[in-house]
């Protein structure tokens, strides 16, 4: 997954990478073991992984409403 190129996903590609998200962040697999081992800082607390679901299912339920585009918050935190 590349959001730089999150235009170029189909929908259905676009709502399985936000479900894969929210999966992998509240069942606590991300980010990777082996990289926080290194950089422990990375450990997401619960508060963050909460955050992260949320904004994943809520990115989803846009998609099936027919928006095609991330948040524009999402949007703004990419390009800094």
């Amino acid at each position: 997954m590349n959001l730089s190129n999150w235009q170029g996903y189909s929908q259905e590609q676009k709502k399985e990478i936000l479900g894969d998200i929210a999966t992998v962040v509240m069942n606590g697999e991300m980010p990777l073991a082996q990289y926080t081992l290194i950089h422990r800082s990375a450990k997401l607390s619960t508060a963050e992984a909460e955050a992260i679901y949320a904004w994943a299912r809520a990115e989803r339920r846009r998609l099936n409403n027919g928006a095609g585009s991330l948040s524009s918050h999402v949007t703004a935190q990419m390009h800094r």
